[in-house]
């Protein structure tokens, strides 16, 4: 199985786990824990960092926003050396736009189980640009990978 495919299907399984900050699982995640799980899980060896590192680490195979395949990471912050959230393309609506997928509804507040429930901060999908006032970039973490 390729990697990409292996990774959809890592972070599509972990649809509705829970948010916590700093979050690397098993049962809680936060928005670059969620990715960093599933990468591994699709058997690429991603060690613990934050949505910073991520974009560090794939920053060379960058895409365009709206042509990004699945699997893509986008990132969300104040500049590339300001990334503050990782959110993954799940797929594109010919026309009507795109699905991420990622950690959500929490930050550095959200430490247990229960403020997560309040806030209701949890790994979802989300229908179009979400967050798109804080878009940074755009890169396929798989460039190169045989289809």
């Amino acid at each position: 199985m390729l990697h990409r495919t292996a990774y959809l299907y890592a972070l599509r399984q972990r649809i509705g786990y829970r948010y916590l900050w700093g979050g690397s699982g098993p049962d809680a995640f936060d928005c670059s824990g969620v990715v960093i799980a599933s990468l591994n899980d699709s058997g690429l060896a991603i060690s613990d960092t934050n949505a910073q590192g991520l974009y560090i680490l794939f920053q060379h195979n960058p895409v365009e926003r709206l042509q990004a395949p699945p699997g893509s990471l986008y990132f969300y912050g104040d500049g590339v050396n300001a990334i503050t959230h990782v959110m993954t393309v799940i797929e594109h609506w010919d026309g009507a736009g795109i699905v991420l997928a990622g950690a959500r509804g929490g930050d550095h507040t959200t430490t247990t189980p229960e403020i997560a429930a309040q806030q209701k901060a949890f790994v979802d999908t989300v229908w179009g640009d979400y967050w798109l006032d804080k878009f940074v970039a755009a890169v396929d973490p798989f460039a190169g990978e045989s289809s």
